[in-house]
């Protein structure tokens, strides 16, 4: 997701690496009106309640600067979200909301006026990796390297 500042940037890069020939490069551009994202994904899995999942992943952030709310891995259920919410209603305002709980979910739905039900089973079916959200003032360069993901019954 590209700020209105300009464009962010993914690439393989062969002379920072951790591990192999190649890392992932990702350039995001500071936070203006849009959130920055420069990420990949992967969908199509199940990691049902109860799963465990482990994610590991060498990470070198080519910054000096301030990277205090820098997201760099997101866990999602794709699912969770109602589609009958109206687009640019902001229905999650506190801090830790975005791992779905029914209680929570619905009652912060609740406080926004808006009917929403928790689907069940509740399953998380998307990985996120690289600078998943900038809300940063500065540039973000990071290298991200031998990443594994393993979900565990």
């Amino acid at each position: 997701m590209n700020p209105d500042s300009g464009e962010n940037e993914i690439g393989i890069e062969s002379n920072i690496v951790f591990e192999g020939d190649n890392s992932l490069r990702f350039y995001a551009k500071a936070s203006d009106n849009t959130l920055s994202k420069s990420d990949i994904e992967k969908e199509g899995f199940n990691a049902p309640e109860c799963s465990t999942v482990r994610i590991e992943a060498n990470f070198f952030i080519a910054s000096s600067e301030n990277i205090e709310n820098l997201l760099l891995i997101d866990l999602e259920c794709c699912s969770c979200w109602d589609p009958a919410v109206p687009n640019n209603q902001e229905v999650i305002s506190e801090s830790g909301m975005n791992m779905p709980n029914a209680i929570l979910f619905e009652a912060e739905f609740a406080n926004n006026g808006i009917d929403f039900e928790l689907q069940q089973p509740l399953f998380y079916e998307r990985f996120q990796i690289g600078a998943t959200a900038n809300p940063t003032q500065f540039d973000i360069e990071i290298f991200v390297d031998d990443v594994k993901l393993d979900i565990s019954e």
